[in-house]
């Protein structure tokens, strides 16, 4: 199927498919992270580790882990 006809059936500007297909568009939804990967996975590590010591976690107990 060209981008015409593509555009045409599915309603979408031949633009954005173009752009699409070159790889110019981010597939990037949402606001970005605030938190690196590196972050996240030791405030997960940290979250493990009280679960296995029997002690819950609340939401704000986060916020005293990540210091």
């Amino acid at each position: 199927m060209s981008l015409r006809e593509a555009a045409k059936t599915f309603k979408i500007p031949r633009s954005t498919l173009s752009d699409k297909m070159a790889g110019r568009v981010e597939n990037k939804a949402g606001r970005p992270t605030v938190l690196s990967k590196e972050e996240e996975k030791l405030i997960v590590q940290r979250i493990i580790l009280m679960g296995e010591w029997g002690f819950p976690i609340y939401p704000k107990d986060l916020r005293y882990l990540y210091r």
